[in-house]
């Protein structure tokens, strides 16, 4: 075999050192790449391993002198690259693509090309082993100097090659705008405004975030309420007067929900920022350079139709200017509210609790409606409240007169889209909602399960 294919074993330790430097200080974002890709929790603990493990094979792939070693190098290089290009073609089928993490924070969203790439990779790797087989190895090569001056210009080409995919992978992913001006927001499902022409509007770019393990595109985190996102980077200058404000926030625009997201590991943000859960997580910030935002602590607003609705704006002044235009926006925007006993009471007052959708004449619904009474008594002890919600006064429930509230316009219904009964969903400050919206009686039993623990 040609002397020439020592350029299989030289691009492969060249491209396994970059990776592994890239990787060794951010494991914690690798973690978050195997949830991005839904892959299993077992994989948590070995991935952190990825940036020694190809170190080290970068530096067996140059210096190994004896061909039998080698092809072993080579075939554990193989296995690893096999498994990347696996790995990358399972997210090339996911709706927003996720980052691979595959050279840690350089890493941009998974492409056709970053799978080309690892298929390039995979090829070299199998003829670095076959050129080890074939009782070749890097230092007697060298030392014998058998390589061409085509080896050499094959060499070039190719580590130009690689190159090239990993700056395009750098250079590749969205920079971040200028912060647009922190005017009131267009319209949306549950923002109405006037001032069309003050702001641009773009579509809700697709990108990913984490909440409690599970990825979450934007767009489906505003698929059903308008969301204002509070981004911190660090929990540095006023980050943390801006997190505490959050709370009152939320009350103060129930028709909404405010959110905190985190660039930083779920790690770091909880000691940076402690007793302060419900964080979304942002791995390598990818989703803030989509939205165009940028610097220690940013916000922009998602609007329930797929499009942006304000911002983004940087800064915590700006950021307080900001919220305090989209109150007066919401000003004139109804609050959902219940009736009960010809009394109006807003959704979010009764925060944390558990909405279960129900209907008379509906026998999915009986089983739901006859343990209202237990399940009530058994939420209050968890602090959570159970309201059962109809479209109109029942006639004769098998429950406390005090469980039955009233959806008569079906606004409460549509704000968290319930499309049939029984239904459920875990609602917590300013009726932010804690869960996905679930139907049938099962799954209904489950969330409220679920909610008590």
């Amino acid at each position: 075999m040609p002397d020439a294919f020592v350029a299989a074993p030289i691009i492969l330790a060249a491209v396994l050192a970059l990776a592994a430097h890239a990787k060794w200080g951010r494991r914690d974002s690798l973690v978050s790449a195997i949830r991005q890709l839904r892959l299993p929790d077992a994989l948590h603990a070995p991935v952190r391993q990825l940036p020694p493990v190809e170190a080290v094979l970068a530096v067996l792939l140059v210096i190994t002198p004896s061909p039998p070693l080698l092809a072993a190098v080579a075939a554990l290089t193989l296995a690893l690259m096999l498994a990347y290009t696996a790995v990358v073609a399972r997210g090339l089928r996911m709706t927003p693509r996720p980052s691979c993490g595959c050279f840690g924070a350089v890493g941009a969203p998974i492409t056709v090309e970053t799978l080309v790439r690892n298929i390039v990779l995979t090829l070299l790797a199998i003829a670095a082993l076959a050129w080890a087989l074939d009782d070749h190895t890097v230092p007697t090569t060298v030392r014998n100097g058998g390589v061409q001056a085509w080896a050499l210009l094959l060499v070039l080409a190719a580590a130009a090659a690689v190159t090239r995919w990993v700056v395009l992978e750098r250079t590749g992913q969205p920079r971040p705008a200028a912060p647009a001006p922190p005017t009131q927001a267009a319209p949306t499902q549950a923002l109405p405004t006037e001032d069309d022409d003050e702001y641009l509007r773009q579509p809700i770019p697709p990108a990913l975030l984490l909440g409690e393990g599970e990825p979450i595109s934007l767009r489906h985190l505003a698929s059903r309420r308008a969301q204002l996102l509070i981004i911190l980077t660090c929990g540095c200058g006023d980050n943390a007067r801006i997190v505490a404000e959050r709370e009152r926030w939320a009350e103060q625009m129930p028709q909404i929900d405010v959110r905190l997201v985190s660039t930083m590991t779920p790690e770091r943000t909880e000691a940076t920022f402690a007793g302060q859960g419900g964080w979304l997580y942002d791995h390598e910030g990818v989703a803030t350079q989509a939205l165009g935002a940028g610097g220690q602590v940013c916000a922009v607003l998602l609007g329930a139709d797929g499009m942006l609705a304000g911002g983004p704006v940087s800064g915590p002044d700006e950021i307080r200017q900001f919220v305090r235009e989209i109150q007066e926006t919401l000003a004139d925007v109804p609050v959902p509210t219940l009736t009960r006993g010809g009394e109006e009471i807003p959704v979010g007052s009764l925060a944390p609790a558990a909405l279960v959708f129900v209907s008379e004449g509906c026998a999915a619904c009986q089983p739901v409606k006859d343990n209202a009474d237990e399940v009530a008594r058994y939420l209050q002890g968890h602090g959570v409240t159970l309201a059962l919600v109809y479209r109109s006064e029942p006639e004769d429930a098998p429950h406390a007169p005090e469980l039955t509230f009233v959806d008569a316009d079906g606004t409460v219904s549509a704000t968290y889209g319930v499309g049939g009964t029984p239904a459920a969903v875990h609602i917590g400050t300013g009726g932010a909602p804690q869960s996905p919206i679930v139907v049938g009686a099962d799954a209904v039993q489950d969330l409220l399960r679920s909610v008590a623990r």
